[in-house]
């Protein structure tokens, strides 16, 4: 089991490293293109700034991650993604509102790069393992509720505006490359 365990977790590594990291990048970097077009479509709307603003973040914060020079559309957004680096960067449990949902704790520790990821090994021969580390956990840990928390506190999370932010996310895919981006991605994980 040892050695299926290892042989899995280089092909991994190497998968990550020569294809995925690139293509996430690339993935990213179409979306937050998405941004002038949603903002033309939908600025206008005061209901929709937040969740405009909230896209910006998101997909931004990715790319930061992965460390990619970043220009937030929004400038609001630059101190944003200034506070969450700074909390990723001191690994810690931490109290904060991502999508303006009450303030609650998020732990940060689940940033810190490990396994293949954090080898020096591997990172001398794949240098954004703990990047791409870090925009996955992004991508994947952070809560975009589509349906209020089971834990019946309804009132501690805005599912508009995090089901908003999740339509944002499909329209700019959908009217992109993205979208076929994001099945090619998934294929390769498959």
């Amino acid at each position: 089991l040892h050695s299926v365990h290892m042989s899995y977790d280089l092909i991994l590594m190497q998968t990550e490293g020569e294809i995925l990291i690139q293509k996430i990048k690339d993935l990213l970097t179409t979306l937050h293109g998405q941004i002038s077009s949603l903002d033309a479509a939908y600025g206008n709307n005061p209901k929709m700034i937040a969740s405009l603003k909230d896209f910006d973040f998101y997909i931004g914060m990715a790319r930061k991650l992965l460390g990619v020079n970043v220009t937030m559309f929004y400038t609001a957004n630059i101190a944003r993604t200034d506070t969450v680096l700074q909390m990723i960067n001191d690994l810690k449990l931490r109290k904060y509102s991502m999508f303006g949902e009450q303030a609650h704790q998020i732990d940060f520790s689940q940033f810190k790069p490990r396994g293949h990821y954090a080898d020096q090994q591997n990172i001398w021969i794949y240098p954004d393992l703990p990047k791409y580390f870090q925009a996955m956990i992004w991508l994947g840990r952070v809560e975009i509720y589509l349906l209020p928390p089971s834990d019946g506190d309804t009132n501690r999370i805005s599912t508009m505006r995090t089901s908003v932010l999740s339509a944002l996310v499909h329209k700019a895919a959908k009217n992109s490359s993205a979208y076929h981006d994001i099945q090619g991605f998934d294929n390769i994980i498959k």
